[in-house]
């Protein structure tokens, strides 16, 4: 039995880069287009997450991706996914509002989320207890697999256009021989002006290494809100590659932001590739393409381009860094995600994070300017719901934890955004206990 497994995860491997290539050859081949549908402070819509082995066993609200407390976890340089497009799977970094593209990231849930962040709900990709990715391979023979553990969390968030969300998360993962399990149930509670929306998902993801440099995860879950109910999943292949680390994902998920996306049950197929390498000791870079479809009809592109250069303090960190991004949408047909014809987003980041025995945390600035080009006819009142205005953009996230006991940790966090006609708050807590 355990031969056909390992021959089916194997298939399953060679199957996903194959598909990971072929992917990336459209989007070189492709004229200069791209994006995803977020800017650097405003998203198109979360998406339920579902669990992935990267999901630190913490997560954040769909479309939030929490920066990453451990200062020596590398995803904590990446920049902030945008968790709209359930690219959650870029899952590094800021603390992410709804209208926060953080994916990341995200989104939402997402990331295998690995991202994802929590695509549905699900930002995984945030690895707040402290593990760095090397304890997730439990492949090497004389080195024992890291204990079970759990996370619990509840997030809030509300913004200048009256929506408010409430999420609660609980992620569980464990080894079993060689393949790490993860287990995640969210619940979103809603509200705009239009009323009150209940959304819950759950999902369960399995995750191996193959090799020391090839791993495959795959995950699948339902979503359930007060009218319907749809399966969600993602496949996702990660290959070291002279030094380079590329990862190529598929997830199907749900947008939930806000009242108004649960409300329009919109759904998304996002194929992305990721590429990140640590040139040297100070200088990183992650590129990331997303090519997403909608089940409205829409379809929109999104490349992102961020290097970081780090220095080493003392039991601390400071990570300056750029981050670009170009996103485009083939249409806005107003279901409650932000969908711009054209954006075009230039921001600097500055981070400070700190790891000092039993406290730990950081503090991120983040500013620059977009450009958005709307689709003619938009109102400027939908334009305004959505932040959607060319101009200054800027955010703050700070991070505050404490290590209870060897075997557990508690943290909060904070994110302000704002853009021109548009500013939201998220803030959260999240407990992490290794039994």
């Amino acid at each position: 039995m355990s031969l056909n497994l390992d021959a089916l995860i194997r298939i399953v491997g060679a199957a996903s880069m194959l598909l990971a290539l072929s992917v990336g050859g459209a989007i070189a081949a492709a004229p200069t287009k791209a994006a995803s549908a977020t800017s650097t402070g405003q998203s198109s819509g979360a998406v339920i997450q579902q669990a992935s082995p990267d999901d630190v066993a913490a997560a954040q609200h769909c479309d939030q991706d929490p920066a990453q407390s451990d200062i020596d976890d590398d995803d904590s340089n990446k920049a902030p996914a945008q968790a709209q497009d359930g690219k959650d799977d870029s899952d590094s970094q800021q603390a992410a509002n709804s209208h926060d593209d953080g994916a990341g990231d995200s989104s939402a849930q997402s990331s295998s989320d690995t991202e994802g962040s929590v695509s549905g709900c699900a930002n995984a990709g945030d690895k707040s207890d402290g593990q760095d990715k090397d304890d997730d391979n439990a492949g090497d023979d004389n080195t024992p697999p890291p204990a079970p553990s759990e996370t619990s969390g509840v997030d809030y968030y509300h913004d200048s256009e009256g929506n408010s969300v409430q999420s609660d998360r609980t992620v569980q993962r464990a080894f079993l021989d060689d393949y790490l399990l993860v287990y995640r149930k969210d619940t979103v509670q809603a509200r705009d002006a239009d009323g009150y929306q209940l959304l819950s998902a759950t999902s369960f993801s399995i995750h191996r290494d193959i090799t020391d440099s090839l791993g495959v995860s795959g995950g699948f879950g339902a979503v359930r809100s007060l009218a319907w109910s749809d399966p969600v999943g993602s496949l996702e292949s990660e290959a070291q590659v002279l030094g380079a680390s590329i990862t190529a994902r598929i997830s199907h998920d749900m947008l939930s932001t806000t009242a108004q996306e649960i409300r329009a049950n919109i759904r998304q197929t996002d194929f992305s590739v990721d590429l990140s390498d640590d040139l040297n000791k100070q200088v990183s870079v992650d590129v990331q393409l997303h090519h997403t479809m909608y089940s409205d009809g829409n379809r929109s592109d999104d490349v992102e381009f961020a290097p970081q250069y780090t220095i080493d303090l003392r039991n601390s960190k400071l990570s300056l860094g750029y981050h670009f991004q170009y996103s485009a949408f083939a249409g806005n047909p107003n279901n409650g995600y932000w969908a711009p014809r054209e954006l075009l987003s230039h921001e600097a980041t500055l981070k400070w994070a700190y790891d000092w025995s039993a406290l730990f945390g950081s503090v991120e600035l983040a500013g620059g300017h977009q450009t958005v080009g709307q689709f003619g006819g938009t109102t400027s009142s939908l334009v305004s719901s959505y932040g959607g205005a060319s101009g200054l953009d800027a955010s703050i996230t700070g991070i505050a934890g404490i290590r209870l006991t060897n075997a557990s940790s508690i943290q909060y966090y904070v994110n302000r955004d704002s853009s021109v006609g548009f500013s939201s708050t998220a803030t959260g807590m999240m407990f992490t206990y290794t039994f």
